[in-house]
């Protein structure tokens, strides 16, 4: 390993570092911030405030400088090709952008939830400051980076690793965000089936599952749009990404995934039918008993519909 290698190393990984450290202490300064605001109710001893007071102050004074520091050397040797067309810079980028993407679903959902589910107000919500603190740290971290990082992207990750770490991180990102959608999805079709049952109604869990939904729509969407355009827009990018295999397994892992899920709330259905038609439970329980069987086949179907064809497109 060359001298070269060592020193990027050192500096992104030193900048990875404090980055996530300064994240950390401002996203907590936020949070006591807010705090009064969404959970007045709930506000802790004066100890407890200054424990947490003083930790994030120290995470922020030690990250900040750590990560400027070593992000103004990062991207002053950018200027040379080898610099910048450097794996490790891409991977910095790539972990940074994936870390952050998730820390805003993470925020968004919990803030969607709360919003949609009549917490945000009521001054009992303890989530809501911590996600609208992380929400604005993380948001702010991942458009800084896709901007910088995507100034040169037609040029650096045409092919080889870069572009490899490019898919990755959006394979890892769309499997999560659509993971997440898929069991809000189902929570929302589940609470909806109950909810025609007199004995349910509509309960607040309909309308949290409908804002986790939202969030990870939010998150999916623009990731999804970007995947599929890679290889069918005229860019640099597309030959080295109509090679990929790794687009091929992520897409044969959806489609399997969603026709297992599909067919494994179809047996459900199926089984509660049969056990009600040979006298062994009652019809009218068949929508109670199997409204999770029932979800799943409903949203799975689609996704299975919508990745096969995905997978048919490419092939």
């Amino acid at each position: 390993m060359s001298i070269t290698v060592v020193r990027r190393l050192y500096q992104y990984a030193a900048a990875f570092l404090g980055l996530q450290l300064c994240a950390t202490g401002l996203r907590g300064l936020l949070t006591q911030l807010l705090e009064p605001l969404f959970a007045t109710a709930a506000i802790g001893a004066a100890s407890t405030d200054a424990f947490r007071l003083s930790l994030n102050i120290a995470l922020l004074l030690v990250g900040l400088p750590l990560w400027a520091l070593h992000w103004w050397l990062v991207q002053r040797a950018a200027h040379a090709h080898d610099e910048q067309h450097a794996r490790l810079r891409r991977l910095y980028a790539y972990l940074t952008l994936g870390v952050a993407a998730i820390a805003c679903l993470i925020g968004l959902s919990a803030l969607l939830g709360a919003l949609l589910g009549g917490l945000l107000w009521s001054g009992a919500d303890t989530r809501a400051a911590g996600s609208t603190g992380a929400l604005l740290v993380y948001g702010a971290i991942w458009l800084y980076h896709w901007r910088v990082f995507g100034t040169d992207r037609n040029e650096v990750e045409v092919t080889g690793g870069s572009a490899t770490l490019r898919r990755w991180y959006l394979t890892v990102v769309l499997s999560i965000s659509l993971f997440a959608l898929a069991l809000a999805a189902i929570g929302v079709v589940r609470e909806l089936l109950l909810a025609t049952q007199p004995a349910f109604g509509v309960s607040p869990g309909l309308r949290m599952r409908a804002g986790e939904l939202l969030a990870a729509l939010l998150l999916w969407l623009p990731h999804q749009l970007w995947w599929r355009r890679l290889p069918r827009e005229a860019t640099p990018l597309r030959a080295d990404e109509l090679r990929s295999a790794l687009r091929q397994v992520y897409l044969g892992l959806a489609v399997t995934i969603t026709a297992v899920a599909a067919l494994g709330g179809l047996a459900g259905l199926l089984y509660q039918a049969l056990l009600a038609g040979f006298g062994g439970a009652l019809w009218s329980a068949l929508l109670n008993d199997q409204a999770d069987a029932i979800a799943t086949a409903l949203v799975a179907a689609p996704l299975w519909l919508f990745h096969r064809a995905e997978l048919a497109a490419e092939a």
